[in-house]
């Protein structure tokens, strides 16, 4: 009988370490994720990555001190000719990428995708996002300026008038609900529209 809860006693002790090693694990793995959770993103950086003759753009979110916290590299390899670059904006912790007609919104702290969308147009060339999370994008070689709801439904499309060369659109800034289109290579420094209804208002001062 003796023997017998010796045993019982033994078994309890053992049960009771691999019980405590198992907290102690799990915890050890909780700091992990507390600390990984802490680990604020500063800046996102793209870069490129080649396969084959093919590219494509690489995003990388680091902290202010250089460390990396997440990496978002699902863009498709492309044929470096027909190579269209991405645009990307942040807004309210998400990150907006457009890469050719497909819309990526990933959460700015974790690299989640929440959103994965083929919108059927091209915004490229610049992306911007407006207080109400409406989303603008335009083609780096057209003039054509998209307007997207946050779920990437078209909201409205518009173009700079035929009388004015569109040239190449770089970037999109947004103010006063009026959308501000700059393009190169076009004789103005930019194009204003009615961020609500796409109207086109005027163009920006001739460039020099």
């Amino acid at each position: 009988m003796k023997k017998f809860k010796t045993k019982i006693v033994s078994y309890i002790l053992l049960l009771a370490i691999v019980f405590s090693s198992i907290v102690v694990i799990d915890n050890i793995s909780g700091n992990s994720k507390t600390e990984a959770a802490k680990a604020k993103v500063a800046t996102i950086e793209k870069s490129y990555n080649s396969k084959n003759g093919k590219t494509k753009e690489v995003y990388t979110a680091k902290t202010s001190s250089g460390k990396t916290v997440w990496r978002y590299n699902k863009l498709p390899f492309r044929e470096a000719a027909q190579f269209d670059y991405s645009d990307y904006c942040i807004r309210d912790n998400k990150v907006y990428i457009w890469a050719e007609s497909t819309l990526h919104v990933l959460n700015k702290n974790t690299g989640k995708c929440i959103l994965k969308k083929d919108v059927g147009c091209y915004g490229n060339g610049a992306v911007a996002v407006d207080a109400k999370g409406y989303i603008y994008g335009a083609p780096a070689d057209g003039a054509t300026i998209t307007k997207l709801n946050s779920k990437g439904k078209i909201v409205w499309d518009t173009t700079v008038p035929d009388k004015y060369s569109s040239g190449c659109t770089y970037d999109i800034k947004i103010s006063n609900g009026k959308l501000k289109v700059y393009c190169e290579f076009c004789g103005y420094e930019y194009f204003i529209f009615n961020s609500k209804t796409g109207k086109f208002i005027k163009p920006g001062p001739k460039m020099e």
